[in-house]
């Protein structure tokens, strides 16, 4: 199969996301009238369309950073726990696994528990930084983007903690 198509509101936020390098992702979401989520999903549709390549960047505002801090949760981590849910569910293509058993998996690991608990919080409970960092190495996974080309967030980025 062949790069997928994209919807023009996920063509606008690419452009958007693009346009501006400071621009986080909530400014995004609020300056279109839509969810960070949305935001989040229309970058990895553009990845999907062979159209994205800020994976640092994304990583550093999903809150998934190098390995070893005890800020970020590194995408190592998350694909531990991808591919135990892997396993739990044979046959299941990457993309269609359950969100739900990877967090908690993530939540159940006394290393990840926290980092997890942390960028929920830091939204005031809104998983949605944590979904989209699922939904991201995912990505990366099924496009063969390497792990390392996150191990160094980009400078101007904090760990959202």
């Amino acid at each position: 199969a062949g790069p997928r198509s994209m919807t023009a509101s996920a063509r606008q936020s690419l452009h958007n996301y693009h346009e501006d390098a400071s621009q986080q992702l909530d400014a995004i979401a609020a300056a279109r009238g839509i969810k960070v989520g949305t935001v989040i999903d229309h970058l990895l549709a553009a990845a999907d369309a062979g159209v994205f390549s800020s994976w640092p960047r994304l990583a550093s505002d999903v809150g998934l950073g190098p390995p070893g801090s005890d800020a970020w949760l590194s995408p190592a981590e998350v694909a531990d726990a991808v591919l135990a849910v892997e396993q739990e569910n044979p046959g299941v293509p990457l993309g269609k696994l359950p969100l739900r058993a990877i967090r908690q998996r993530l939540e159940a690991n006394a290393e990840t528990g926290a980092k997890v608990a942390a960028l929920v919080s830091s939204r005031g409970g809104d998983p949605v930084l944590l979904y989209g960092a699922l939904k991201l190495v995912l990505a990366m996974l099924s496009h063969g983007v390497s792990f390392t080309a996150i191990d160094t967030p980009p400078a101007t980025h904090k760990p959202p903690l």
